[in-house]
């Protein structure tokens, strides 16, 4: 049972235990801070909230050396580095006793976070055969919502001590979990599971039929428009993360008669959900035209949760409107995860196997944008009522339609082009 949701290989398997490490020490810092920030430094959480705005504006960008990097040193190289850094700078919040300290950190931190998303990606690429890389990322992605769980569990067992040191092991717990990543990065390279030609900037083997053999070896990302038009598509897709994270719990205690104590409980049937179908989900995204139909597939319950949302603020009491959220929350999240299974498979499918990691870096870059543009679009459109579902649903269509026009092979768009003239 335990099988179908691990990778099928020795190397995954290892990254994902080191990747449920480090992820539960996440969950511990994440919920930990905040209150560490407001009861015992007395900071105000508007300005907690414009350091995390100004620290995500540096990182918008961070993706992209960082997959140029990693094709250069190659990926294994970077990316302990970058677990060794971000290893040291949070281990400075054993010692932040001022906003300052706090600002000045976490604008060294999420640039620094957000690259290693990059570094980690590329070396599973590197790392994996080309029909198991979606396994094992989907692995490392369930393992990770594993050990977050665990840790936001954890929080609430230090912060029922009621004492200043319970923070300080919070985030000493947080530290050390970056040592347990750093350690089974190393062993999956040193087991020579990462392969040498890309550690060396050569050319991996292509799968058959993959679209790798189809790319202009030398183009960059900025100048592939096929590429380009997929990132912008995933862009609006990943909307469904701020329409989860920022949106759902304020529209849920604004603008429904749904108890505000469900918003917990809510959250987290989408966690287990997304343990439970990452990995099988998969098996439908293992070539590039099987990753183009998931992301296709995902849309249909992506629009589902939008008109379920919008159904359920119109006057349909609590046990109707409760009821309409815990459906939008199951199509939202068979969704999301159709398109984070899809688009992975994609975003290394349509890149030059020597230039992996820049690609990454550049697709990358529609995260970063969605984290800084999505929370205010959410506040500003789609939480004042039915149209602003209609928005994101939209939005939502119009994502879908870019990545699958961009994702089309070219010989569909000669092929569709003959047609016509004949």
């Amino acid at each position: 049972m335990v099988r179908a949701y691990l990778p099928n290989t020795r190397s995954g398997r290892i990254l994902s235990c080191g990747a449920a490490l480090d992820s539960l020490g996440t969950g511990l810092f994440l919920s930990l801070l905040p209150v560490f920030l407001v009861r015992s430094l007395g900071v105000e959480p508007l300005y907690v909230g414009l350091i995390i705005g100004f620290a995500n504006l540096l990182a918008l960008f961070a993706s992209v050396p960082t997959g140029w990097l990693c094709d250069l040193l190659g990926a294994g190289r970077v990316w302990k580095a970058l677990v060794v850094v971000r290893m040291v700078g949070y281990s400075g919040f054993l010692f932040v006793d001022s906003f300052l300290a706090y600002a000045l950190l976490t604008c060294l931190l999420v640039p620094l976070d957000r690259g290693s998303g990059t570094a980690q990606q590329a070396f599973v690429v590197h790392s994996e055969p080309p029909g198991e890389r979606s396994r094992s990322m989907a692995g490392v992605r369930t393992a990770r919502n594993v050990g977050m769980s665990v840790g936001l569990l954890l929080t609430g067992v230090l912060l029922g001590l009621g004492t200043d040191w319970a923070f300080q092991l919070g985030f000493l717990l947080n530290a050390l979990s970056y040592a347990a990543l750093w350690a089974a990065v190393a062993a999956v390279a040193r087991t020579g599971a990462v392969m040498k030609s890309a550690e060396q900037g050569e050319r991996p083997a292509a799968a058959d039929g993959s679209s790798e053999q189809e790319v202009d070896q030398g183009l960059s990302p900025f100048r592939n428009r096929r590429y380009l038009t997929l990132v912008a598509g995933d862009t609006l897709v990943l909307l469904h993360d701020s329409l989860l994270f920022t949106l759902f719990p304020l529209w849920l205690v604004s603008r429904t008669e749904v108890p505000d104590a469900m918003v917990g409980p809510l959250l987290a049937v989408n966690t287990v959900l997304t343990v439970l179908l990452q990995v099988p989900l998969t098996r439908w995204a293992k070539d590039h035209d099987g990753a183009r139909r998931t992301v296709i597939a995902a849309v249909g319950p992506l629009l589902a949760c939008c008109l379920l949302f919008a159904a359920a603020e119109a006057n349909a009491g609590l046990w109707g409107a409760t009821t309409l959220a815990v459906l939008a929350i199951l199509f939202l999240t068979v969704g999301e995860n159709l398109h984070s299974v899809g688009s992975f498979e994609l975003s290394h499918r349509m890149a030059p196997p020597a230039l992996i990691g820049r690609y990454l870096g550049v697709f990358n870059l529609g995260n970063s944008v969605q984290l800084t543009i999505g929370p205010p679009l959410m506040t500003a459109v789609v939480l004042r009522g039915p149209a602003g579902w209609i928005v994101l649903a939209g939005a939502f269509a119009l994502g879908t339609l870019l990545m699958a026009a961009g994702a089309r092979r070219s010989g569909e768009s000669a092929t569709a082009r003959k047609e016509k003239i004949s």
